[in-house]
């Protein structure tokens, strides 16, 4: 995965976000998105083991999400911009409505959920969230995102 690609990717396209959030469990990104080349403060929620440690200085970044035990660590309302990409957890199949709810209770108004290739865990967000298609074509226009699944939910 080309982190800096992404976050290049989501400098350009996101008001600068306050409060981002992967889920996924490749913490190589932190190194990337907290470096001085993008400044953006990130963390991680991941229901899988790790591919990829943190470095010790991003441990504080990293939380597990138990899916067979309710919320993320983070309370309602946290987060302006949630983060997945070609991450399908394992447990998560019969959960997809659950984490739905938990995810968009996790989000701020006016925040964004921005998938790429996401697995079936993520298909209960179309029709019951706003699609920013506008927000989807802009980046699709970027080489690495132009032949993948992408989705970007707004919350309204």
């Amino acid at each position: 995965m080309n982190w800096s690609f992404i976050a290049h990717t989501v400098r350009d396209v996101f008001p600068k976000p306050i409060s981002p959030i992967i889920y996924g469990n490749d913490a190589s990104c932190l190194d990337v998105f907290w470096s001085p080349q993008h400044s953006m403060g990130l963390n991680i929620i991941y229901s899988d083991n790790f591919e990829i440690y943190p470095a010790k200085e991003h441990y504080g970044n990293v939380f597990p999400w138990a899916l067979d035990q309710g919320g993320t660590t983070y309370g309602p309302g946290y987060c302006d911009l949630f983060m997945s990409f070609d991450y399908t957890p394992a447990k998560s199949e019969g959960r997809e409505v659950e984490m739905a709810r938990e995810i968009h209770k996790l989000m701020k108004r006016g925040g964004f959920i921005f998938l790429s290739n996401p697995g079936p865990w993520a298909d209960v967000f179309y029709g019951r969230l706003n699609l920013r298609q506008d927000l989807v074509d802009e980046i699709k226009r970027y080489s690495m995102f132009k032949n993948e699944k992408v989705f970007v939910y707004e919350i309204v």
